[in-house]
């Protein structure tokens, strides 16, 4: 008896702590609309929005963002993110776009977080201006494809 109850509380405790791991409660994503003339991606999509919002997360984005790509903002609400202007989107802790930044849009970004397809060796100007006002860059280029996630 005692070592099923064992074995129980200890699957409950693997639970626990695999639920604390995803547990995204702090984090505050911004998805401003796409600028790059032609580019009709989204940084999210509602399915990565549900994910996120399921882990704690808050996604801000900005009022028509996915209509490029075919997702309404209803479908942003069903999944779980606040509709925002684009000052707000900006004004997120953590800012995700499909594209680089504009030097323009790297001002809004301030000492805050990106995380973009950077491409730090191509857009030196970009990132020396990213450095210098302590932003902190997160290069998708970089990143390792995770497919749990």
């Amino acid at each position: 008896m005692l070592s099923v109850l064992s074995r129980n509380f200890v699957k409950q405790q693997n639970k626990n702590l695999q639920a604390q791991r995803r547990k995204l409660t702090n984090l505050v994503l911004g998805v401003p609309k796409e600028s790059l003339e032609g580019e009709h991606r989204v940084a999210l999509t509602p399915v990565h929005v549900s994910k996120l919002k399921k882990a704690g997360a808050t996604i801000q984005i900005e009022k028509d963002a996915g209509l490029g790509s075919g997702f309404t903002d209803e479908l942003y609400v069903k999944a779980g993110a606040t509709l925002v202007d684009s000052a707000s989107a900006w004004k997120s802790p953590l800012i995700c776009k499909v594209r680089p930044p504009t030097l323009e849009e790297a001002k809004k970004i301030e000492n805050r977080s990106v995380m973009s397809v950077i491409q730090p060796r191509v857009n030196t100007e970009l990132m020396n201006a990213l450095l210098a006002q302590k932003a902190t860059v997160y290069s998708m280029v970089h990143l390792i494809y995770n497919s749990d996630y």
